[in-house]
């Protein structure tokens, strides 16, 4: 009797730090999402009220914010020092189609897809995919590189590389069809808008 006294005691104290360390990670895994959620909440708003401000508080200097656009042959990438809605040309433009978009709750979920030809999204609301990680930037480069070798010298693309790994794809279209295409980035336990991707919903070429 003795002896089953001491294994149970000896099971349960070995059971106990597995569920003090699943109740801890369940903690941090809540509070990620918690500081995800909001950020994505104040993305929206920033580009619904066209605020460059509150945008200038959601990145990170020393990784900038890159506009995806479409070019003649192959992606375009813009390296954005801040993000402006007053600056003149076609680029401003597409951030400037984002004013007054309306916010949606996030879905974690399959994202949409662009439909050339209604021009939207092939769903409307709020959504990311945390299964996955996309690589348009890192593959863009890569692909013209194969073309025009020494575009991108590899440094920066592996750079890329180690921002979409860390990074989440949000798609947004509202009620009224504004959309709105952006990418986070988790460093230092702080979320970062580091992508804007406005390549994907233009079939223009």
């Amino acid at each position: 009797m003795k002896l089953l006294e001491i294994f149970l005691t000896r099971k349960h104290f070995l059971l106990f730090p597995l569920l003090v360390f699943s109740a801890g990670a369940l903690f941090c895994q809540s509070k990620k999402e918690k500081l995800f959620n909001e950020t994505v909440t104040r993305v929206i708003e920033a580009f619904s009220k066209q605020d460059s401000i509150a945008l200038a508080g959601l990145t990170d200097p020393k990784t900038s914010v890159y506009h995806l656009y479409r070019g003649n042959t192959y992606l375009g990438i813009i390296t954005l020092a801040a993000v402006s809605f007053t600056t003149p040309g076609r680029f401003a433009n597409q951030l400037r189609d984002c004013k007054n978009i309306q916010p949606a709750v996030l879905e974690y979920t399959k994202l949409p897809e662009w439909n050339c030809d209604t021009e939207e999204w092939d769903k409307r609301g709020l959504f990311v995919d945390t299964t996955l990680h996309d690589h348009m930037l890192s593959e863009g480069c890569i692909f013209k590189n194969r073309y025009e070798p020494g575009s991108y010298p590899q440094k920066l693309v592996a750079f890329y590389k180690k921002i979409e790994a860390r990074s989440r794809r949000v798609i947004l279209q509202d009620a009224n069809g504004k959309e709105l295409c952006f990418y986070l980035t988790l460093k230092n336990g702080r979320w970062y808008l580091t992508i804007i991707d406005k390549a994907s919903s233009d079939c223009s070429v």
